[in-house]
């Protein structure tokens, strides 16, 4: 019975999902979130993990950018890939050296915590709403997806 229960682990294991890791050097910018790499000579649209930033013609939107730009343009950053997303961006896990990015951007009032994804930044973010750092700062602060919903083209 060990052998098989040892055998169903190994099987399982080896038949997971393995997350890509790779590094590659920052070439544009987007938005607070969103930015581009060249990997093996194509342009890849990378969306970091775990947050949302404020859209360009959102409060803070600017502010976000080039908190992200200050921080990763033309610099070699390690991805961990997580999943594609619905408009094909390559959604991934950033770290610059040791430093994971998502955690910086929350911390430092850049981009909420993105827990309709994942809840892995909402201690910085709480960090951040008690410091009133960046975007925390604002009166009332409306989170990316709902200022979305209500500026959707219809």
């Amino acid at each position: 019975m060990r052998r098989i229960t040892i055998l169903v682990g190994l099987v399982l294991f080896l038949a997971a999902p393995s997350r890509a890791e790779f590094s590659a050097t920052v070439t544009r910018i987007v938005d607070g979130d969103t930015f581009h790499v060249l990997r093996d000579g194509k342009d890849v649209t990378i969306q970091v993990h775990g947050i949302d930033a404020p859209e360009l013609k959102q409060e803070f939107g600017t502010q976000a950018k080039k908190m992200l730009t200050d921080r990763l343009m033309g610099k070699t950053v390690r991805l961990v890939e997580k999943e594609t997303d619905r408009f094909g961006r390559l959604v991934a896990q950033v770290y610059l050296d040791s430093t994971d990015v998502s955690a910086e951007m929350v911390r430092g009032g850049g981009a909420w915590a993105y827990v309709h994804f994942s809840k892995d930044y909402v201690a910085q973010e709480q960090e951040a709403r008690k410091a009133k750092r960046g975007l925390w700062a604002a009166e009332n602060p409306k989170a990316p997806w709902t200022w979305r919903k209500e500026n959707a083209r219809n």
